[in-house]
C-alpha cells in the first residue's frame, strides 16, 4: 500500500472534481476527502445536500461548491480552477442526442477546455480524465474475444455516428460512444501538442450501478440494447481515479476499468436474490441478449489497486450490487437521475430516497450571526469618512491649521481606502480572505489608536491615509466572505443588501460619533474610541467566521511592480489636486508631482498590457462594450457625491455655525433616506435600465447641488438643505448599484471581481479627489477668502457640472438592459455537458 508521503499531490490541498453531484464524482469526491485532500466540486446550479453530506462525513471546509453551468467556458475554469493542485474531470454530455454535431463537438471542446484552463494555474500538477469503455469499443454478439489496451479506440462507433443510415434506435449511443472516443483522443493530442506543465491521465471505466438500477424498476430495453460485458464497482473506480490522479508512476496513461464480466442472466439472478421482495425486476431474461464476449483488458488497473490501496482485487459483483443498493450516495444521488449512460456516474439504485430538488437551506442564528460579523466590518471602517466630513475642519482648527490644510483630515481616509480597493482583492485570493480582513483590522485599529497621539493636521492625516488602507483591504474580502460563507438565495440577498447599506449608516454613524466626542471631549478620544470600537468588531468577526479551508489561489503571485504603479499614480494624483487648495499651483513641485503621477499611470497602463502574466487590473476589461463610458460617468457622479456632502457640512458648521452634534443629527436624513434608496434602487433595477437608474442617480446629486448652491447664507434646514439631503442619498445608492450592474452585465466572468473591486474603487477615489478639484475653485474663486460663500457656491457649481456630465454620458453611449434575471441567461447554459448521473 503506498504511503501519503508519495503522492503525487501532497495531501491536503485542493482537487477540483466537475460532475461531483453524479454517483460516479460523488464517489470520486468520497475517496479523496478520505485520503485527507481539500475538494472542490462543479455542479451546474447550487446542491445544498452535497454539501451537508459531505460536511456530516469530513466535517466543515473540506468540500467546497463552484458553479460552472458551461464546461467549455474557460473563463468560469479559471475561477474553479484557483488555488487547486489536481483535477479529475467526471462531467459528461448524456443527452444521447442523435445529431453528432451537437453532442461530439461540445463534448471535445469542454474536455479541451478543462485542459487549457488547467494550464495556466501553475499550482495545478496532475489532471485526470473520465472515459469509457464506449471509447474503445462496443461489442456485438459474436466478436468473440477481443484485446483492449492503450491504443483500442471506437473508431466505428465515429463512423457510425456521422453515418445517416445508422438505426434510429441505435443512433444515440454510436453519438455517444463517438464522442467519448473523440474527447478522450483529443486530450491526449492536446497534451502532447501543447506539453502543459501537469500529467495526465484517463480512466476508461465499462458499466456501473445504472443497469441494475434499470433492471430493478424493470426495464428490459437495456439488455436489447447493450451487450453484457464487463461491470465495475463505484467505489473500485473511485479508487482508479484517485491512482490516476496521484500515483507518481501512472503517467500519459489509460487506467482500464474493465473488472468483473457478467451476464444477463447472473446479474437478474443476483439482484433476485438481494431484493427477492421486489415486484418489478425483470423477469424476461430469456429475451435477452446472452452472447457473451470475453474482453481482455491489460492487468496495469488491479495491479495498481493493489499496490496503491492494498485492495487484493476487484470487488465482486454480488458484493458491488449489495453496496451499492444500500449506498447514501446512491440515495442521494437518486434525485440527479436522467434516464442513459453517463462518464459522470449512475443513478441512484433506490427510487425512494428524498427528493432535494428545490431544497432551501433554512436559516439558522449562526448564519445571521456570521452575517452580522462580516457586516459589521464594513459598517465600522465606513465610520471614519462620516468622522472626517462632520468633525475635519474643528479637529484641523484645533491643532493649529487652516480650513483648507484641514480637508487633508477628510480627503486622506477615502484617497487610501479607494487606491488600494483593487490589490486588496487579489491579495485576499492569495493569502485569505479572512486572513487578510483580520490582518486589515489589524491595521485599521492601530493606525486609529496612534492618531489619537498627533499633535499635527500632517501627522493625523498620515494616520488617517494608513488606516484607510486598511478599510481597503477589507471592503473587497468582506464581500467575497459574503458570497462565499452563503450560497445563492435569500440568506445571500439578505446580507449583500444590508452590506450596501452600511455606507449611509456608517458616515451618519460617523457624523453622529464625531460630533459627540470631539464636541464634548477632546477629539483625541474618537480615535480612541475608533480603535476600542475596531478592536471589539474584527475580533468578533475572527471568532465567529470561518472563512475558506485555504487560500483560493495559495501561492499565487501578487504583481507588486503593476501594484505600485498603479496606486502610486492614484495616491500622487489625489495628493496633487487636494494639496492645490492649500499651497496654490504657484508651487513647482505641484506640477511636478502631476507629472510624475500622470507618468505611473502610463507606466501602469503599459506594465499590465504588456508585461505582467498576473495583472491586477486586466486592460481588456476596458474593451468591454460600455464599460469605460461607465467607468468615466461613475467616477464623475462619485466625485459630485463627495463634493455636495462636504459642503453641506461645512455649510452647516463655517457659515451658519451649527454644533458639532447639530451637524451630524442634520446629517441624520442622509443616513435613513440612504436606507429607503438602497431598497428602492434594488427593486427598480429589475424593471428599468441600468443607464437609466445611473443618470437618475447623477440627476438626483445635481439637484442636491444646485439647491445646496442656490440657498442663501442663512435659512430653516427644512428649506433646502433637508431636501438636498434626501436627493444626496439616492444619488450615491442609485450610482453605486447601477454601476455594480452595469459592470457585472458586460464584463466576462472571468473580470467579475476586479470590475466590482473597480466600482468601490471609484466611489471612495472619486469622494476624494472631487474634494480637491471642488478645494481647489473655492480656493481660486473666494477672492483670496474674503467672500467665502461665494468659493462654496462655485465648487458646489463644478459639482453640478460633474453631475451633468455624468448624466450625458450614461443616457447618450451606455446601452445596458433592464436586469429581471435570477441566475445566469438561458443562452448560458444552453448544450452544457450534462453532469447528471447514469451509468458508465
Amino acid at each position: 500500500m503506498a504511503s501519503k508521503e508519495s503522492y503525487a499531490i501532497k495531501v491536503g490541498e485542493r482537487i477540483l472534481v466537475t460532475g461531483a453531484n453524479s454517483f460516479v464524482g460523488s464517489n470520486v469526491v468520497d475517496v479523496l476527502l478520505s485520503l485527507g485532500y481539500i475538494v472542490r466540486g462543479t455542479v451546474r446550479s447550487e446542491k445544498p445536500w452535497l454539501e451537508e453530506l459531505f460536511e456530516s462525513r469530513y466535517g466543515a471546509g473540506k468540500f467546497e461548491l463552484a458553479i460552472v453551468p458551461k464546461l467549455d467556458d474557460n473563463e468560469a475554469l479559471a475561477v474553479a480552477l484557483i488555488g487547486v493542485s489536481g483535477v479529475v474531470h467526471v462531467a459528461s454530455d448524456m443527452s444521447f442526442g442523435t445529431d453528432p454535431s451537437k453532442v461530439i463537438r461540445p463534448v471535445v471542446a469542454a474536455t479541451e477546455s478543462i485542459l487549457k484552463a488547467s494550464s495556466e494555474v501553475s499550482s495545478v500538477k496532475r489532471v485526470v480524465l473520465t472515459s469509457s469503455s464506449a471509447a474503445a469499443t462496443i461489442l456485438e454478439e459474436g466478436q468473440g474475444s477481443r484485446v483492449v489496451n492503450q491504443d483500442t479506440w471506437n473508431d466505428a462507433a465515429i463512423k457510425a455516428a456521422w453515418d445517416e443510415n445508422t438505426p434510429a434506435d441505435n443512433k444515440g449511443l454510436m453519438v455517444y460512444a463517438a464522442s467519448k472516443t473523440e474527447g478522450e483522443r483529443a486530450a491526449f493530442n492536446w497534451v502532447k501538442k501543447n506539453k502543459p506543465g501537469f500529467v495526465f491521465n484517463s480512466v476508461v471505466p465499462d458499466y456501473t450501478a445504472r443497469l441494475p438500477a434499470a433492471l430493478l424498476e424493470g426495464n428490459e430495453t437495456i439488455m436489447n440494447l447493450i451487450v453484457a460485458q464487463y461491470f465495475i464497482d463505484a467505489k473500485d473506480l473511485a479508487r482508479l481515479h484517485a491512482i490516476a490522479l496521484l500515483d507518481p508512476s501512472v503517467q500519459q496513461e489509460r487506467l482500464l476499468g474493465l473488472a468483473v464480466p457478467y451476464t444477463w442472466k447472473e446479474l437478474v439472478d443476483t439482484l433476485r436474490e438481494l431484493r427477492p421482495s421486489s415486484e418489478k425486476l425483470v423477469k424476461n431474461v430469456q429475451a435477452a441478449r446472452e452472447g457473451y464476449v470475453n474482453l481482455l483488458p491489460i492487468k496495469r488497473s488491479e495491479e495498481l489497486l493493489r499496490s496503491f490501496f492494498g485492495q487484493s482485487s476487484w470487488t465482486n459483483l454480488r458484493d458491488s450490487l449489495n453496496a451499492g443498493i444500500t449506498s447514501s450516495l446512491v440515495k442521494m444521488t437518486e434525485t440527479e437521475k436522467i434516464v442513459g449512460r453517463d462518464t459522470t456516474g449512475t443513478t441512484a439504485v433506490s427510487a425512494t430516497s428524498e427528493d432535494h430538488h428545490g431544497y432551501t437551506k433554512e436559516i439558522t442564528p449562526r448564519d445571521i450571526l456570521i452575517s452580522a460579523a462580516i457586516v459589521l466590518t464594513q459598517l465600522v471602517q465606513m465610520i471614519p469618512y462620516g468622522s472626517g466630513i462632520n468633525a475635519g475642519l474643528e479637529i484641523g482648527r484645533r491643532l493649529g491649521a487652516t480650513p483648507a490644510e484641514s480637508t487633508w483630515i477628510v480627503a486622506s481616509y477615502p484617497l487610501t481606502q479607494g487606491a488600494f480597493v483593487l490589490i486588496g482583492g487579489r491579495l485576499g485570493a492569495v493569502y485569505g480572505h479572512k486572513n487578510t480582513v483580520v490582518v486589515a483590522g489589524v491595521l485599521w485599529v492601530i493606525f486609529h489608536l496612534v492618531s489619537g497621539f498627533m499633535k499635527s493636521v500632517i501627522t493625523l492625516s498620515l494616520m488617517r491615509g494608513l488606516s484607510g488602507i486598511g478599510g481597503a483591504l477589507i471592503v473587497p474580502n468582506a464581500i467575497a466572505l459574503l458570497t462565499i460563507t452563503f450560497p445563492p438565495g435569500k440568506m445571500r440577498n439578505i446580507s449583500v443588501g444590508f452590506f450596501g447599506a452600511t455606507a449611509p449608516i456608517g458616515a451618519t454613524l460617523g457624523s453622529l460619533l464625531s460630533g459627540l466626542f470631539v464636541q464634548l471631549l477632546p477629539w483625541k478620544w474618537l480615535f480612541f474610541f475608533l480603535a476600542i470600537l475596531g478592536a471589539a468588531t474584527f475580533t468578533l468577526f475572527a471568532l465567529v467566521v470561518a472563512g475558506e479551508a485555504e487560500p483560493f489561489d495559495k501561492g499565487g503571485s501578487i504583481d507588486y511592480v503593476g501594484s505600485y504603479f498603479g496606486v502610486g499614480g492614484l495616491v500622487l494624483f489625489n495628493f496633487v489636486w487636494n494639496q492645490a487648495p492649500v499651497v496654490g499651483w504657484k508651487e513647482p513641485y505641484e506640477y511636478a508631482l502631476l507629472i510624475i503621477a500622470t507618468l505611473h499611470l502610463v507606466a501602469f497602463a503599459i506594465w499590465e498590457s504588456k508585461f505582467t502574466k498576473k495583472p491586477i487590473l486586466p486592460l481588456d476589461i476596458w474593451s468591454v462594450p460600455s464599460f469605460g463610458i461607465m467607468i468615466l460617468s461613475s467616477f464623475s457622479a462619485f466625485m459630485s457625491v463627495g463634493i455636495v456632502i462636504w459642503y453641506i457640512s461645512i455649510w452647516n458648521l463655517e457659515v451658519r455655525h451649527y454644533t458639532l452634534l447639530s451637524n451630524a443629527a442634520a446629517f441624520a436624513t442622509l443616513g435613513v433616506c440612504g436606507v429607503a434608496a438602497a431598497i428602492i434602487s434594488a427593486k427598480v433595477i429589475r424593471y428599468a435600465p441600468a443607464e437609466h437608474i445611473m443618470a437618475v442617480g447623477a440627476l438626483a446629486s445635481g439637484v442636491a447641488l444646485i439647491l445646496i448652491a442656490t440657498m442663501p447664507e442663512q435659512q430653516v434646514y427644512w428649506a433646502q438643505v433637508f431636501p438636498a439631503l434626501i436627493f444626496a442619498a439616492f444619488g450615491p445608492d442609485f450610482l453605486f448599484t447601477a454601476a455594480q450592474i452595469i459592470a457585472s452585465n458586460t464584463a466576462k466572468r472571468h473580470q467579475q471581481g476586479v470590475a466590482g473591486s473597480l466600482i468601490g474603487t471609484l466611489l471612495s477615489y472619486g469622494l476624494s479627489t472631487g474634494l480637491g478639484f471642488a478645494g481647489t475653485v473655492e480656493a481660486y474663486t473666494n477672492n483670496q477668502g474674503n467672500n467665502v460663500v461665494q468659493g462654496y457656491r462655485n465648487a458646489l457649481y463644478l459639482g453640478v457640472g460633474l453631475a451633468g456630465i455624468s448624466m450625458v454620458l450614461a443616457m447618450l453611449f451606455i446601452r445596458i438592459p433592464k436586469d429581471q434575471r435570477d441566475g445566469w441567461d438561458g443562452g448560458e447554459v444552453d448544450h452544457v455537458p450534462s453532469t447528471t448521473p447514469n451509468d458508465v
